[in-house]
């Protein structure tokens, strides 16, 4: 940061030292959202800085009072000073940025499941979603569709969105997209799937792995939810069966969601907690019934489904060739 050429008074203008850096703000973000002490290394590794930088970080905040350090070297801790004037205020600027993420995830959410035809899936992709947008890129909307509707479906979409653009100060992109794309799509794009944010349908890193276009076989309805719904109970019936064989999948599952969590809406959140209490406390039996049971709570729970790395691509490729063949049928 620049030094100014006329200083101000700390006593009156403490702000300006407290979020003088980028440091220091990801330092405060992690402290206010983890109660108690941190030790330096876990600080610095959850803010993603070195631990040259939070260290400095640190002392600039010591210094403001802000943080407090409790023992030195490397056995020290730090904490946030919740008893610190300004501390109510801190935390409350940082939730309001956390829940504004969350609001855009949600109304993203519940647009897209609002269109007609509902896309088989639909994704945040990067920059956004790693984490590697800078201030004015574009938040990328992808979602995967029927070559005969997805143009008018991002259409709907574009429309849609825009009370959100406005809102939020964001600019969106729309990338639809079908499987054709998907078949050629590039390398280094098609690697990007892997770190996207699901909205709706699968985790779009299923659609990663080599892909042939589908020839159309006859005249294709648009899906409907109870297509979706379908073809998510055939999913859980396929990971049902994978489990009697492989049980360590469970365990893959849970160290799925919690990886997950960390960055998914408040919605979305929500479901994978649930499926987190289930992973640590349902017996593989009970996991079996739940994923195969046609009711609505398992319904809702398979629109998140942990165990689709579970599955082989061929085995995945086919439950979508066959909802795709019971579209041409009906």
């Amino acid at each position: 940061m620049r030094r100014v050429s006329i200083p101000q008074s700390a006593t009156t203008y403490p702000l300006n030292n407290i979020l003088s850096t980028e440091g220091n703000v990801r330092l405060l973000r992690v402290l206010i959202g983890n109660p108690g002490a941190m030790r330096l290394s876990d600080l610095a590794r959850k803010a993603g800085l070195t631990d040259r930088g939070a260290r400095i970080a640190v002392t600039r905040l010591e210094s403001t009072g802000m943080v407090e350090l409790l023992g030195r070297g490397s056995a020290g801790q730090v904490r946030f000073h919740s008893d610190h004037p300004l501390a109510a205020s801190l935390a409350a600027l940082y939730r309001a940025e956390q829940s504004r993420f969350e609001n855009i995830i949600d109304t993203l959410r519940a647009v897209v499941q609002g269109l007609s035809p509902v896309p088989a899936a639909a994704w945040i992709q990067s920059p956004v979603a790693p984490g590697r947008d800078r201030p004015g890129d574009p938040l990328i909307v992808a979602f995967l569709g029927n070559a005969a509707s997805v143009d008018y479906v991002a259409v709907q979409l574009e429309r849609a969105l825009e009370n959100l653009e406005r809102s939020m100060d964001l600019t969106i992109e729309i990338r639809p997209l079908t499987r054709a794309d998907l078949a050629v799509m590039a390398k280094a794009e098609r690697k990007n799937l892997t770190d996207a944010v699901p909205l709706v349908g699968p985790a779009p890193s299923i659609y990663a792995e080599k892909l042939e276009p589908r020839k159309a076989k006859g005249k294709t309805r648009q899906p409907r939810h109870s297509d979706l719904d379908a073809r998510g109970l055939a999913f859980g019936r396929a990971i049902a069966a994978v489990i009697i064989e492989d049980p360590s999948s469970i365990e893959r599952a849970r160290v799925w969601v919690e990886k997950r969590t960390k960055k998914a809406s408040a919605g979305e959140r929500r479901e994978l907690e649930e499926w987190h209490r289930l992973l640590r406390t349902a017996s593989p039996a009970r996991l079996r019934k739940l994923l195969k049971d046609p009711g609505e709570r398992a319904t809702r729970l398979r629109q998140t489904l942990p165990f689709l790395q579970a599955l082989t691509a061929a085995q995945r490729d086919a439950i979508m060739n066959a909802a795709e063949s019971n579209l041409e049928d009906g």
